[in-house]
């Protein structure tokens, strides 16, 4: 089409591939769901509940996820939706987003797992044959990443082939894998100015990969966090040796598995361990905020809340010190310093959101989310955390 110079074209509609497309199709889906008696939840807008029927439905921009209690609501609420829009219907859930699920119905048990997608980067990065070597952990305890001065980084391309590797490491570590958390969190700090001895940790935690390429999370009714919620935080202090910042990790189970997990640099220098715990702790009981709240939209509040729905989310820390920081109303000279922002887990205990319990180093699930670990420390942690091979010795 002739266009005259000084005129342009108007878009009558949204066109796929524009930046507002998304935005634009989720306005028309969510009409849709609207009528049909839908309401998104306040936690999260893409998961929508009828609270008549029970059924839920997840929307990730033109794929859904759609449970009910029964096959004949499901196929009712296709039959309906597709009067509406031409939808292809894959039958049950076994892949979505690139993640395989496989569930028992027998044992009541569910596995999810990216193998595919492992499988894949290996072969693009050159890591797919098994002789190339094996890791039985992501990140090497003896090796210290911190970047030394006149050390020199890798090329323009060998920098663009180590953000590639975070970039799809980092998929995995999002929705399957909260084991490598700690090791991409910290890889990924040197995306900008990577050196030889960072890529060779990047092809550490790609062996690793290899290693564990069956390993599963496994949800299923066995275990303390079948029926209820429980959270651990954990902190590494002053562990990153060229700014001494410390490290947050947290993990959340349930069902027997984990379900958010987060291995996150400290954004200030904390001046003792029990500085450190408390401000891990404060970024864990946000999200056990919004987990509660959630699962509570969801119509499952049975999770987070006891029979009387007066018991709140479980929180785990190691550290007592950090523990009495949150129950002890007064403020000392020790903790004076401390942001604001981080005692909102004050609050939340005070209101009986959550509740701020003391376990053993030892029992401490989210260790795993803070620092490298050893082969034997690693493989214990992720039995407690519901990652299983099934079946397999890696």
């Amino acid at each position: 089409m002739d266009v005259p110079n000084g005129h342009v074209l108007q878009v009558c509609q949204s066109l796929y591939g524009l930046k507002q497309a998304a935005r634009d199709w989720y306005d028309l889906c969510s009409s849709a769901l609207r009528e049909m008696g839908f309401e998104p939840l306040v936690s999260e807008p893409c998961v929508f509940r009828n609270k008549k029927t029970g059924v839920l439905v997840g929307l990730y921009v033109d794929d859904m996820v759609i449970a009910a209690r029964t096959v004949q609501e499901v196929q009712r609420f296709k039959t309906e939706f597709g009067k509406r829009f031409k939808i292809k219907d894959l039958g049950e859930l076994s892949r979505v987003l690139g993640i395989q699920i496989k569930r028992d119905r027998t044992a009541r048990t569910m596995y999810l797992d990216q193998s595919a997608h492992i499988e894949k980067l290996l072969r693009e990065f050159g890591m797919a044959t098994k002789g190339k070597g094996s890791a039985s952990v992501p990140l090497n305890t003896q090796v210290d990443l911190w970047k030394m001065a006149g050390e020199n980084e890798l090329t323009s391309k060998g920098r663009q082939i180590y953000q590639r590797q975070i970039g799809s490491v980092m998929y995995l570590m999002v929705y399957t894998r909260p084991d490598i958390a700690f090791a991409t969190s910290r890889l990924a700090q040197f995306m900008t100015c990577p050196t030889k001895r960072h890529s060779g940790a990047m092809k550490t935690l790609l062996k690793y990969l290899r290693t564990t390429q069956d390993l599963k999370i496994k949800y299923s009714p066995h275990g303390q966090s079948a029926t209820r919620c429980i959270g651990f935080t954990d902190s590494d202090f002053a562990g990153d040796k060229s700014d001494r910042k410390s490290t947050s990790g947290m993990v959340f189970m349930l069902g027997g598995g984990p379900v958010a997990w987060r291995s996150r640099k400290q954004t200030a220098v904390a001046t003792s361990t029990t500085e450190a715990e408390y401000v891990a702790a404060a970024m864990a009981a946000k999200h056990a905020k919004w987990i509660s709240q959630f699962l509570k939209d969801l119509g499952y509040s049975r999770y987070v809340d006891g029979a009387d729905g007066t018991a709140p989310i479980r929180l785990s820390l190691d550290n007592k010190g950090a523990l009495d920081l949150v129950k002890q109303p007064q403020i000392n000279d020790r903790s004076k310093h401390i942001d604001v922002a981080f005692h909102f887990i004050k609050d939340l205990w005070v209101r009986k959101v959550i509740d701020c319990v003391y376990i053993p180093t030892r029992e401490m699930v989210a260790d795993a989310l803070t620092k490298p670990l050893p082969k034997a420390r690693l493989t214990e942690l992720r039995v407690k955390m519901g990652l299983s091979a099934r079946g397999s010795d890696i």
